[in-house]
Parts: structure tokens; C-alpha cells; sequence
């Protein structure tokens, strides 16, 4: 008698927490993207606006003070630089998630298809084996009339 194999539907099962958990990561780093787009966009509004300040002051402002407001300008574009790095790499790492959770789905779908595919053979593998016994009984009784 034929007997299933369940390797596919446990793989399928493995593959599918797997992909779940790739899920949620995805969903995370996104939420990440956008933290740092949202930082980097309030950035460069703080910027812009010590910019126009600066120049709006040049002259009634003292050397100390503007100075210090160049100073301050410049540690806002290096971090600028740092978020816009941060928000590369992370869009970087979401592409590859992404490709990954591609490729799970991929190979998620191929396990339910072959899980599916052994559920046939096996259901038609009961269908001979049952036509068999059902062919056997009936030459049995056929004998038997044919004696008796």
C-alpha cells in the first residue's frame, strides 16, 4: 500500500513561519526607511532655516555668534550625511529582504505544489488498490457461481 509522505507539507509548514517571520522584518526595515526619511526631512527644514537665519543676521550678529551658528551648521550636514548613509544601507537591506522574501514564496509555493501533488498520487494510489480488491472479490464470486 502506498504511503504519504508528509516532508513536503512539513517543509511547506517551515518554509510559510519562515516567510512570516521574513514578513515582519520586511515591515520593521520599512518602518525603519521611513523614521529616517522623516528625520532626514526635519533635518534639512533645521538646516534651511539656520540657513536663512544666517543670512538674514549676517550683520547685526556678532563674530562669536555667527561662529557658533556655522558651527551648529555644520554638525547638522554631517548628520545629515549619517542619516542619509543609514537610510542607503537600510533601503539596501530592504531590497534584500525583499528579494528573499521573493525567493521564499518561491520555494513556499513549490513545497504546497508538491505536498499537493503527493496528496493525488496517493489518493490515486488508494483508487487502484481499491479497484483491485474490488476486481479480486468480484472474480472470487464469479468463480464461486461458476463452481457452485
Amino acid at each position: 500500500m502506498f504511503q504519504a509522505r508528509t516532508c513536503w507539507s512539513v517543509l511547506a509548514n517551515q518554509l510559510k513561519d519562515k516567510k512570516q517571520a521574513l514578513q515582519h522584518q520586511v515591515l520593521q526595515t520599512q518602518q525603519r526607511v521611513q523614521q529616517l526619511q522623516t528625520s532626514l526631512d526635519k533635518l534639512l527644514s533645521l538646516y534651511e532655516e539656520y540657513r536663512k537665519k544666517e543670512h538674514l543676521h549676517a550683520l547685526s550678529t556678532g563674530l562669536q555668534e555667527r561662529r557658533d551658528q556655522r558651527h551648529f551648521m555644520k554638525q547638522l550636514l554631517d548628520l545629515q550625511q549619517r542619516i542619509q548613509d543609514d537610510l542607503s544601507k537600510t533601503k539596501q537591506l530592504l531590497q534584500q529582504q525583499q528579494a528573499q522574501l521573493k525567493a521564499l514564496e518561491l520555494e513556499h509555493l513549490k513545497m504546497q505544489t508538491l505536498a499537493e501533488n503527493e496528496l493525488v498520487m496517493q489518493k490515486k494510489e488508494q483508487q487502484k488498490t481499491d479497484q483491485r480488491r474490488l476486481d479480486e472479490s468480484a472474480l472470487m464470486r464469479y468463480n464461486l457461481r461458476a463452481e457452485g
